[in-house]
């Protein structure tokens, strides 16, 4: 939806600069590339992605919206 479109666009600038931020996304591999990340006002969109630092690169798998 449009109102989650600057809220996506400021989640990615965050994942450019800090991707290990979020959360694992396997709760049983803390240290894991794939994680997940909350965002918008009432957290109600959720993006999971893929870290790949030996290349520099991030890669978002599903973003899912609830609002």
């Amino acid at each position: 939806p449009a109102e989650a479109l600057p809220l996506y666009a400021e989640l990615m600038t965050v994942l450019e600069t800090a991707p290990w931020g979020g959360e694992a996304y396997d709760r049983q591999r803390p240290d894991g590339n794939m994680r997940t990340y909350v965002f918008g006002k009432h957290d109600q969109g959720m993006v999971i992605y893929l870290i790949l630092d030996d290349q520099r690169r991030v890669i978002v798998l599903r973003v899912l919206w609830a609002g």
